[in-house]
């Protein structure tokens, strides 16, 4: 394939992403723009098709690319990957920052999910919100196993109280992929919510997220 054809044709799909609406473009022709710059002198396309056939979407790739062995992709698109997944938590954030969580409750678990669904580690964090459900502050409990982190509930309490919280929600990852709640899930639950009782703050929900699950304590009558 000549540089001048090369040239070409990245210049009008950049027309076309710059001129039109960008929702007119594919997956594969985002992506691909993005590979311009990995990929400089080399044609693209085909290698951007076969990422997006494999992933299906963007939700899928972002969260799991740096954890498929099969897929040929290279440190510098690893980590602009990487980069763009980083902003869109950090903007999933700033959501429920400036709006009720119970309003945003999709943008809550898809934060959730790629923050911390697909770590190899359980993770155990809390949601701090005020009085108008926003987030206040967003803390790692601790990292390893829900059996571990049930001598921390008075820790619980502690940050609640400190971060002036009027309620919280507990999230944690399962590594295996299956989001249904262990006994010592629902066991270290419980007894937060007992002792949040006792200091006036509710317990929201507990969340157990995946890489594409969520499990909510609440909607299933657990809390």
């Amino acid at each position: 394939m000549s540089n001048d054809y090369l040239k070409g044709h990245r210049q009008r799909l950049r027309d076309k992403f710059m001129n039109h609406s960008p929702s007119n473009l594919n997956d594969y022709e985002i992506l691909e723009m993005l590979l311009f710059y990995i990929y400089p002198r080399i044609d693209v396309k085909i290698k951007a098709k076969e990422i997006m056939h494999k992933f299906n979407n963007f939700k899928n790739l972002l969260h799991n690319v740096d954890n498929d062995p099969n897929i040929d992709i290279n440190h510098r698109l690893l980590c602009l990957l990487k980069l763009f997944k980083e902003i869109y938590v950090r903007s999933s954030k700033d959501v429920m920052q400036e709006a009720p969580v119970i309003n945003n409750w999709k943008t809550l678990e898809d934060y959730c999910q790629s923050s911390i669904g697909n770590s190899k580690t359980e993770i155990f964090k809390i949601l701090y919100l005020d009085s108008k459900n926003k987030l206040i502050k967003d803390e790692t409990q601790d990292n390893g196993t829900i059996d571990q982190i049930a001598i921390y509930t008075r820790e619980v309490v502690k940050k609640s109280l400190y971060y002036h919280a009027y309620s919280i929600i507990l999230v944690h990852n399962h590594p295996s992929g299956n989001c249904k709640p262990s006994q010592a899930d629902i066991n270290i639950t419980n007894k937060i919510k007992s002792a949040l009782q006792y200091v006036d703050i509710k317990l929201l929900d507990h969340l157990i997220v995946t890489h594409n699950k969520c499990y909510s304590f609440h909607e299933h009558g657990l809390i």
